[in-house]
C-alpha cells in the first residue's frame, strides 16, 4: 500500500516548533522529504524476475529452480505487536497528555502571577522616593513589619552598636513568620 502524501502535519509541527530551533525543524523535513521522494521512485511491486534467463546462464541443474521456489514461498508479513506494545504507548501517552494539561494549567498561572507582578512593579513610585513603609504597603508578605525596623538594619549592626544605642530588641519578633 502506498502513501500519496506525508502522514505528518507539517504546518501544525511548524507552528509548534520552538522558534530558537528552527533549523532543526528545516534538517527533520528535508529528511523527510528525501525519505519520502526516494520511496516514491522505487516500483510498487518488486520486480520480476526472469527465471529463464538464469536456467540458461547458471550451470549447476536444479540450482536456479531450488532458488526460484524459495523466492516464491517468501513472504514478509507485516510486523505484529505480540505483547501489545502499542497499547501500552498509547495507554503512556493518554497519561502523559494529562500530565501535560496539568503543567499547562500550572504554567499559566504563573504567567498570570508574573503578569501581575509586573504590573505592581511598574506601578511603584520611583526608587529613591521609597520609604520602608510604603516597601511594607507594596510587598506585605516579604519584608519585616515596620514596627520592628528601628535602626537593627543600618550597617554596622553589632552587639556593641546596639547596646551602645539602647535599643531592645525582641528578635523573634522581627520575623513575621517565625513561630
Amino acid at each position: 500500500k502506498r502513501l500519496s502524501k506525508s502522514a505528518a502535519n507539517w504546518a501544525e509541527f511548524y507552528r509548534t516548533w520552538p522558534k530558537h530551533q528552527l533549523d532543526v525543524y528545516r534538517d527533520v523535513k528535508t529528511k523527510s522529504d528525501a525519505f519520502s521522494s526516494k520511496i516514491a521512485t522505487l516500483p510498487e511491486s518488486l520486480p520480476k524476475i526472469d527465471w529463464e534467463y538464469y536456467r540458461k546462464m547458471v550451470p549447476a541443474a536444479g540450482m536456479v529452480d531450488n532458488f526460484e521456489k524459495q523466492y516464491k514461498a517468501l513472504d514478509v508479513a507485516y510486523p505484529s505487536d505480540p505483547d501489545n506494545l502499542k497499547k501500552e504507548i498509547d495507554d503512556h501517552e493518554v497519561e502523559m497528555n494529562k500530565r501535560l494539561e496539568k503543567m499547562m494549567k500550572i504554567v499559566d498561572q504563573m504567567k498570570a502571577d508574573a503578569g501581575y507582578m509586573s504590573n505592581a512593579i511598574n506601578d511603584l513610585p520611583p526608587a529613591d522616593s521609597m520609604t520602608r513603609e510604603l516597601c511594607h504597603l507594596y510587598f506585605p508578605g516579604l519584608l519585616f513589619h515596620p514596627d520592628y525596623y528601628h535602626d537593627k538594619h543600618e550597617y554596622p549592626n553589632t552587639k556593641k552598636q546596639r547596646e551602645h544605642r539602647k535599643i531592645n530588641y525582641n528578635e523573634k519578633a522581627l520575623f513575621r513568620y517565625d513561630s
